[in-house]
């Protein structure tokens, strides 16, 4: 349980970091931003924060380099 609240509030953490960027981006963020904001990256929050639980930093670097890639690929994509 310790592992796994810890997980869950350090993937908050790491989506509330990202607001700034957001503010930088748009002038007058909707609650849909906040919310894509937010959802996505406590998604890859707790996915990166699961494999450095389970395999280590380089694991979770992998994760998230991965997590790049894909979204830029759908973006290309769409």
């Amino acid at each position: 349980a310790a592992y796994w609240t810890a997980i869950v509030l350090t993937s908050l953490l790491f989506a509330l970091g990202h607001l700034p960027y957001v503010f930088q981006l748009v002038s007058e963020p909707t609650a849909a931003i906040y919310a894509y904001i937010i959802l996505g990256n406590s998604i890859g929050g707790l996915l990166c924060g699961y494999a450095y639980w389970k395999q280590g930093l380089e694991s979770a670097f992998i994760v998230h380099f991965f997590a790049h890639l894909t979204m830029i690929a759908l973006e290309h994509l769409m």
